[in-house]
């Protein structure tokens, strides 16, 4: 009997890389992971050698392949972190880091190009979308600060997709990447010629925009090598960590929104082109070329890294699970501590990349519980304020699906789900970007298949009701929260934010 095949899943992260080998089935095999750190040349400024992700692939690989028949490996698929902009040369490698899409260096540019592109066509639409760390912003700032480096440049891939150039040689990106780069015309589904104009680079520079389970090419000799596999692996086109985790929770097919809590905090819905208001990015989705449909995404920049920021400065996580086993939430949840958590600044609520964060009503009294209390309190006001502002409040009345590392603490989760007074749904380890990538490239070739596979497959692990009894509690404590923003723009500026 032929053994059945294996499909390796890939998530570029922001810290980290993962991998998990799934077989026919999509049942889970073998999972593992690879750190790595950012450099800061400057405040503010996040860079990365593109090349640790691809040493990082190795080495997690070479862990994660130890005991497997490597033969039966069918095909790898590749997600992750978007908008990260890699710069390639005449030789096809990188000319210099890539710049993170967390990266604040052009906050002082984006005015400007906000207004040089609004009479484009779509350019209502990219001035809206663009912000720091936006590939035209950064491709901008490059060409007015390192115009050796800008005349070298012979190409550029995008986040997770570079990771597919060096597995196959082909330079493509998907739609996803394309949609949400401010370089990409949404009516017209082609990379902006006014925009490639405006920015100075020829047409040529620009990858191939593909469907996300079309073949990307095969697995180059240099990694059959490495890693000891066969010539004949595919390698998919792949898609952004975003739409990976809607396939993953099966929110493609059922329309629920879902909120991946991670580094960020995503909110990510089908788009379906009746809402009059958005704010949040409209973001291309295909599996195969020309069958594009919406996803509209909203973020708040800091979740998970500011939890992690509050670790580390002031305490560490066995110290953070001892508090929280502390907590009573009734008891904090009337305290009148708030935090307000936007430690790197915001793209979708307010454009704003110079927001930062602050501590208000501390008294003598105030512990240590209190303040992570106020933490993980004042992450869930701004999730809160993110989905009223995206008009989303009817469709998560009722019930919101959670994925990500944040998911499994309990106690945000309570909290969550009494701030937003709705059912909060933990799901379990098959949901996220790596499993929805993984899934995809088992079935790129049967993509009518994914539903039916990922709905047997994905089950809620824990739910979380609304404590009503809180419900006056937190009422008055979000509307202060709400004013944090104005009170710390006139402590700043000396003015109010009309």
């Amino acid at each position: 009997m032929k053994k059945k095949d294996l499909y390796l899943g890939v998530d570029v992260g922001t810290s980290s890389l993962k991998l998990i080998l799934i077989n026919d089935d999509c049942q889970i095999l073998k999972q593992d992971s690879e750190k790595y750190i950012l450099d800061s040349p400057q405040v503010g400024w996040l860079e990365i050698d593109p090349e640790i992700w691809v040493s990082a692939f190795v080495t997690a690989a070479e862990r994660l392949f130890q005991g497997i028949d490597r033969d039966r490996i069918k095909r790898i698929g590749v997600t992750g972190q978007m908008h990260t902009l890699v710069l390639l040369g005449e030789n096809g490698k990188a000319i210099r880091s890539a710049i993170m899409w967390n990266d604040l260096r052009t906050k002082e540019m984006i005015p400007s190009i906000k207004k040089d592109i609004s009479a484009f066509d779509d350019g209502a639409y990219l001035s809206k979308i663009i912000s720091t760390g936006s590939p035209l912003a950064n491709l901008v700032w490059i060409k007015n600060n390192e115009p050796e480096v800008f005349g070298a440049i012979r190409g550029f891939q995008i986040g997770w997709d570079y990771l597919v150039y060096r597995l196959t040689g082909k330079r493509c990106t998907d739609y996803c990447n394309a949609s949400t780069s401010a370089l990409y015309s949404l009516t017209q589904k082609c990379w902006s010629s006014q925009i490639c104009k405006y920015v100075g680079l020829d047409a040529d520079c620009f990858p191939d925009v593909c469907g996300s389970a079309e073949l990307a090419g095969r697995l180059s000799e240099e990694f059959q090598r490495k890693l000891l596999l066969p010539k004949s692996i595919e390698v998919i086109v792949g898609t952004g960590d975003n739409p990976a985790t809607v396939i993953s929770t099966g929110s493609y097919w059922s329309k629920h929104p879902v909120f991946s809590l991670g580094t960020s905090g995503v909110f990510t819905r089908i788009f379906s082109g009746e809402q009059d208001y958005y704010i949040g990015k409209k973001i291309l989705f295909a599996f195969y070329k020309n069958e594009c449909g919406l996803l509209e995404q909203g973020a708040i920049q800091s979740c998970g890294n500011t939890y992690d920021w509050w670790n580390q400065q002031f305490g560490n996580l066995n110290m953070s699970m001892d508090l929280e086993s502390e907590i009573d939430i009734r008891d904090k949840a009337r305290e009148k501590v708030l935090f307000y958590p936007h430690l790197m600044g915001d793209k979708t609520l307010y454009s704003d990349p110079d927001l930062r964060g602050m501590f208000a009503g501390i008294d003598i009294k105030t512990d240590k519980k209190s303040l992570h209390y106020a933490v993980l309190e004042g992450i869930c006001f701004s999730i809160r304020e993110l989905v009223e502002r995206m008009n989303a409040v009817t469709e998560v009345s009722e019930v919101l699906q959670v994925v990500g590392g944040g998911s499994e603490n309990s106690l945000w989760m309570q909290m969550l789900s009494n701030i937003l007074g709705t059912k909060i749904e933990k799901l379990n380890g098959s949901a996220g970007a790596v499993y929805g990538i993984s899934f995809l490239a088992a079935r790129s070739d049967k993509t009518d298949k994914l539903q039916e596979i990922i709905n047997n497959k994905i089950e809620i692990k824990k739910s979380y009701m609304p404590d009503e009894s809180l419900k006056e509690c937190y009422e008055k404590k979000y509307e202060c929260y709400l004013r944090m923003r104005k009170a710390m723009h006139y402590i700043y500026e000396g003015k109010e934010i009309v």
